[in-house]
Parts: C-alpha cells; structure tokens; sequence
C-alpha cells in the first residue's frame, strides 16, 4: 500500500493519505489544484507523530517541525518560498538547543553550536 492515496488526477482538491504496507498512516496532506496546501503531517509506522510541514501552492511556506521518537522536538525551522529563511532550531534528544542556523532566502548565513 505505499504510496497509495486517494488522488485521482493532477487537479485534485481535497486530503491525500498515505500508507504504510501495514496499512497504517504515513502521512495526511491537504491539496489544492493538485498540489500541497496547507498542513502535512508525518507519522512513523508506530502511529508517533514524525513531522508537521506547511505548504503554500506547494511550496514550504512557514513553520515546519520534525520530531524525535520520543515526540520531542528536533529540529524547529521557518520557510519561505519553499527554502529555509531565518532560524533553524537544531535540538537533542533531550530537548536541550543543539544550535542554531540562520538562512537568508535558501543560503545558510551563519551557524551556532551549544
């Protein structure tokens, strides 16, 4: 069942769901016009959630979070026009700041580590 989704055409307008073989939900995206819009959402096999990622005419637009097993978070970035754009939080697995990188519309400006 991987990959599999309820997309019929590249025009589609509505919620795509894709699936483990298992038939467990991999992922859950909102679609306009046959491309992401809105909120997507990752799941790992054991049903944790895995990532939250915005998008805009399917482009990353806005916050996006990935999370640890442990539904810590990992990594907390901003984009803009589908690239990374200002602070890119990097933590561990414990929670506590690895670092930090800063982005200027896709290029890494500078870099920080704890």
């Amino acid at each position: 069942m991987e990959g599999v989704n309820t997309i019929a055409n590249h025009n589609f307008n509505g919620i795509s769901r894709h699936y483990f073989e298992s038939g467990k939900i991999k992922s859950i995206e909102n679609i306009a016009d046959g491309k992401a819009n809105g909120e997507v959402r990752n799941f790992r096999e054991d049903g944790t959630i895995e990532g939250v990622q915005h998008y805009v005419n399917g482009a990353r637009e806005g916050r996006q979070v990935v999370y640890f097993e442990t539904g810590k978070i990992k990594v907390d970035a901003n984009y803009k026009g589908g690239q990374p754009d200002g602070e890119v939080k990097i933590y561990n697995e414990d929670g506590t700041l690895f670092g930090i990188k800063i982005y200027k519309d896709g290029q890494e400006m500078s870099r920080q580590k704890f």
